[in-house]
């Protein structure tokens, strides 16, 4: 099924392969893509356990990605000052691209919709990249210096 327009977001630190195939889901199921990323203030408020590079290098991580993936004129990139970004505020919205961990958030904006008397958004569940280990990909195991950012155990490399 193809949307007019889903949202993702994310810190996307240490840009890496699950970051790349959530976005390619994304840019899959719909004809604009509306990419949130946290900003240097969400960050501080959401007390992450690693280090996370500054706002403006993440954002040039994502933008490269979407240059190679030929794809950025189906995405706007949009910092987000809190967790809901444009998700209370844009009814056009349709979808939103969730991972396992995220889905309780998905469900929390919804409720928040729902109060502002937006319609519900659809929750697009994309399955999370393993490394070579069968561990999820993830900014903490890179920034821990356990897999690099496709995934390969430090020892290969």
């Amino acid at each position: 099924m193809k949307y007019g327009k889903v949202a993702l977001g994310g810190t996307f630190s240490k840009f890496h392969l699950g970051h790349l195939y959530f976005i390619e889901r994304a840019l899959n199921v719909a004809e604009e893509v509306i990419i949130g990323i946290s900003s240097d203030v969400l960050v501080r408020w959401e007390g992450k356990k690693h280090p996370v590079e500054e706002y403006e290098e993440r954002f040039a991580e994502v933008y490269r990605a979407l240059v190679r993936l030929r794809a950025i004129d189906k995405a706007i990139l949009v910092p987000l000052l809190d967790p809901y970004g444009p998700l209370l505020e844009d009814p056009e919205i349709e979808a939103l691209i969730v991972s396992k961990d995220s889905v309780k958030k998905g469900l929390k904006v919804n409720g928040e919709r729902r109060k502002r008397g937006l319609r519900a958004i659809k929750l697009i569940l994309v399955e999370t990249v393993l490394a070579e280990d069968a561990k999820p990909i993830s900014s903490r195991r890179i920034w821990k210096g356990e897999i690099d950012r496709l995934g390969r155990l430090a020892s290969r490399a």
